[in-house]
């Protein structure tokens, strides 16, 4: 990455036109790729803050609903082919051939990314980072590295590793659809995905307390095993309704999550973008930018409305 005439510019090999993987990829697999490659969020590290709303708001995909679904699902696909890493709670991606065909060779290259790293959120993706520089064979590269590899060892001592436990839940459940005890019980794609809607609601309310995690969890976990949900569906539903203009205000809990749930995916799919305004849910006189920035927080909460929740529970 560098700068000519005040413009940041990055350089990206024409051979990638002869890369299978590349070749092999759908349309909108490919875009985000490349938008990755080449957007003003990225640093010299490859590790980089990616709000999905930004993303497909810069693309220019619309409806916001169907953008972040498309977003999820290109990222989803370049995870699965070994080109990028996503965390979920911070909303950072790494770019994992980054330092491969963009390599620290200077001093000066160095200290820039270390100044890069101080604006990342702590994130699991820190070690990850940290091992591809660890695996880098150029003994040059690798001793002008070592102050950031120093840098991410040090990061990484504070970074809270989650062991994602998997629970087989072999008790049917009641012919009422209520749950039975064994369902109390979360396994990681609840836990993962009740994580994510409590990550974006203190994107607006950083004072908003800790959950009751067993009933996030049992009611994450009843969208799955009772109702017949996919994580898939849940998590762009609760994507959607946190950046829609009134669904933000009065989603605060997975319980009411789970009881809206039918609604919020028929608007989702549907097109509906609730009530909360035009632009694919943003409110009303808010520009498309503006609303990808109310997914980030960087608006003010505002009262919630009757019929919603006052604070996670």
């Amino acid at each position: 990455m560098a700068k000519r005439n005040g413009k940041r510019y990055q350089q990206v090999c024409t051979s990638i036109w002869d890369d299978d993987k590349f070749r092999a990829m759908d349309d909108d697999t490919r875009q985000v790729f490349l938008y990755l490659l080449t957007c003003k969020h990225s640093n010299l590290t490859g590790l980089f803050i990616m709000p999905l709303a930004y993303m497909a708001n810069d693309i220019g995909w619309k409806p916001l609903a169907r953008g972040l679904e498309r977003a999820v699902q290109g990222l989803d696909n370049l995870r699965k082919l070994g080109r990028i890493d996503y965390d979920d709670a911070t909303e950072t991606v790494l770019m994992v051939n980054h330092l491969k065909h963009r390599p620290l060779d200077c001093e000066n290259r160095v200290s820039g990314a270390l100044a890069a790293l101080g604006e990342i959120p702590q994130s699991r993706l820190f070690s990850r980072l940290l091992e591809i520089i660890e695996k880098n064979e150029d003994r040059k590269i690798s001793a002008l590295m070592e102050p950031l590899a120093r840098g991410l060892r040090t990061l990484g001592h504070t970074v809270t590793v989650t062991v994602p436990v998997t629970v087989t839940v072999t008790e049917p459940p009641k012919p009422d659809g209520k749950a039975s005890p064994a369902d109390d019980v979360h396994d990681e794609e609840s836990r993962r995905l009740g994580e994510l809607l409590l990550q974006l609601i203190r994107q607006r309310d950083e004072k908003a307390k800790e959950p009751n995690w067993k009933n996030w969890d049992a009611n994450i976990g009843r969208l799955i095993k009772i109702d017949g949900r996919t994580a898939r569906e849940i998590e762009t539903v609760i994507r959607w309704c946190q950046a829609d203009g009134f669904w933000h205000k009065n989603i605060l809990s997975a319980e009411t999550l789970r009881r809206q749930f039918a609604k919020l995916l028929l608007n989702v799919k549907g097109g509906n973008h609730g009530t909360g305004g035009k632009n694919g849910g943003a409110r009303d006189g808010w520009s498309a930018r503006e609303n990808a920035d109310q997914v980030r927080g960087l608006k003010p909460n505002a009262v919630v409305q009757s019929g919603g929740d006052k604070k996670p529970e």
